[in-house]
């Protein structure tokens, strides 16, 4: 397969790890149930806020990229976006998909799709944010440079 250059060249889209993350913490808790918490009432007190908190952030983050006219499809990046919630992180919509886990964790009370939120955030930030990193700084440069001195990469 060849390289586009002009984009990061990621291993794969962070919404296949996504859902990847979400179907094996659900099958696991269907396999072999871990709760959480004794009462699943703080599990749905913690969870339903967190989920409505991530999803937020993901419409958030999404606006401000069409606001900003960047596709964040992985296409080629003309511009760095440090406005709207990339002011808080380099990357909101990985924030919202790895709160999004552990909400979903929260509210069915199920310890395995914590575990996923972990190994989702590993996974995310070794072979998709490092990757993007360094495609970000060989486009934009100092600019690129200064934005990640000052703007942490998950909150």
């Amino acid at each position: 397969m060849k390289k586009n250059t002009d984009a990061p060249n990621i291993l794969t889209k962070p919404p296949k790890v996504l859902l990847t993350a979400l179907i094996a913490g659900v099958l696991l808790h269907l396999w072999r149930p871990i709760d959480i918490f004794q009462n699943p009432w703080i599990a749905y007190g913690i969870g339903w806020p967190l989920l409505v908190v991530s999803v937020l952030l993901a419409v958030w983050a999404v606006k401000t990229m069409n606001k900003h006219k960047v596709d964040f499809r992985f296409a080629p990046v003309r511009t760095v976006v440090t406005k709207g919630p990339y002011a808080l992180s380099r990357n909101p919509m990985y924030v919202a998909m790895a709160l999004l886990v552990a909400s979903v964790g929260l509210i069915i009370n199920a310890e395995w799709l914590l575990v996923a939120t972990v190994l989702f955030v590993a996974f995310i930030h070794i072979n998709v944010i490092r990757v993007e990193e360094q495609y970000m700084a060989r486009t934009f440069g100092d600019d690129y440079k200064a934005y990640k001195a000052r703007v942490r990469p998950w909150f």
